[in-house]
Parts: C-alpha cells; structure tokens; sequence
C-alpha cells in the first residue's frame, strides 16, 4: 500500500515504448503506460489514436490465422500520452517453436519481429499471442517519413539485430 491508501502498482516488464504494470482493479489485465521517448515518434497526433491504428492493422494481419492479440483498449491520456489496458495472458510454453508456429500462418513480417523482439510474443494453450501489436517507435519514424516500410524495417533489424539491441533500438 502506498501512503495514500492506494495499493501500488507493481512493474513487470519496460520497454522502449511502455512500462508494463500489473492493474490494481482488474488481475486478468495490464497496463502499458507511455514512455516519453515514445511519444516523441507521435509529435503533432493523438498517440491513442495511432496506436489504435496500428492495433487494427496488425488485427487484419492476423485475420484468419490462429495468431492472437490480446483484447487491448487504448486510453488517452492527453498530454501525459495514453494507457493501453490489456488481458493478461500468462506464458505456459505449449508452442515450443514460435518462429515456425508464425511460418506455418505464412506471417513472414511477424517471424522478422519475432526474431529480433521474442518477448512480443508468447504461447497460451497451444496459441500464439502478439502481445504488442504496435509498430515501435523507430518502425513509426521511418514508415510515417516514407524512408521505409514497417515489413522493410523488420527485415533490416531482424538482420542487424545484435547491433540494433546493443545500443537500444
């Protein structure tokens, strides 16, 4: 319990988009709380209404394949940025070979994702979960300057990859 009474949130994962807290109200849920750096790559735009965006695209990615997003809601949060509430989905390892899991859904975008960022996806009963569906923060920049598409992007990082995590992209 905080001083004020209030029970605190306990962090369980950050990245450089979110800090991941579990929910205090709602135990089957967490809450993705914008990053300042993160915001910079949404300057001018309502950063709800991006990630909404991109959440709906990456939802008609995997449309018709057993690939999964978390049911995810998108608060905005005005100039402090936005909270992304979404269901908790506990890893249980059933799909020991995610990268081929994503081959066999002919998702070629998500198996480049997946091998440079693994932690965006787990398995749950024999499912695969894209647990953050949005586009990052440098994959934004380059799309929404028109340098490079997101599918380009991920080709290139997968490939740099270790050069890429070393100083933090």
């Amino acid at each position: 319990m905080s001083l004020e009474g209030r029970p605190v949130r306990r962090e369980i994962a950050h990245g450089m988009e979110h800090v991941v807290f579990d929910s205090v109200l709602f135990k089957d849920v967490v809450l993705k709380v914008s990053r300042q750096c993160n915001l910079l790559s949404m300057m001018g735009r309502n950063p709800a209404g991006v990630l909404r965006r991109e959440l709906i695209n990456q939802q008609r990615l995997v449309e018709g394949t057993t690939v999964v997003i978390p049911t995810t809601r998108i608060f905005d949060r005005g100039v402090k940025g936005y909270v992304v509430a979404q269901e908790h989905i506990c890893e249980d390892g059933s799909v020991v070979d995610i990268q081929g899991y994503l081959e066999g859904q002919g998702l070629d975008t998500l198996v480049d994702e997946y091998l440079h960022e693994p932690r965006n996806f787990i398995s749950f009963r024999g499912r695969v979960y894209l647990i953050d569906p949005t586009k990052g923060t440098v994959g934004r920049i380059l799309e929404d300057l028109h340098i490079m598409k997101l599918t380009s992007y991920r080709r290139v990082r997968r490939k740099l990859s270790g050069i890429i995590r070393a100083i933090g992209l």
